[in-house]
């Protein structure tokens, strides 16, 4: 039994998530527009995965502050 599956995702990783999910966002939205087709409901889903990883980017730096913080101790 692989004891990793049961170990939760780091911050790095949970990053590493979202930017390939916003990768293939904007690829399924540069296929959409040759196709001709709306993209409007794909730009909105981008547009939320890029706010989640900005979230996720703010509480990295914030705990590397921290840590920083707690190491000059």
């Amino acid at each position: 039994m692989d004891i990793t599956a049961w170990k939760s995702l780091t911050i790095d990783d949970k990053i590493k998530e979202k930017n390939t999910s916003i990768e293939g966002l904007k690829s399924k939205i540069k296929e959409a527009e040759s196709k001709g087709k709306p993209v409007s409901g794909l730009k909105a889903e981008l547009a939320v995965e890029k706010k989640g990883l900005q979230k996720l980017l703010e509480r990295k730096e914030k705990d590397r502050l921290k840590n920083k913080e707690n190491n000059v101790r």
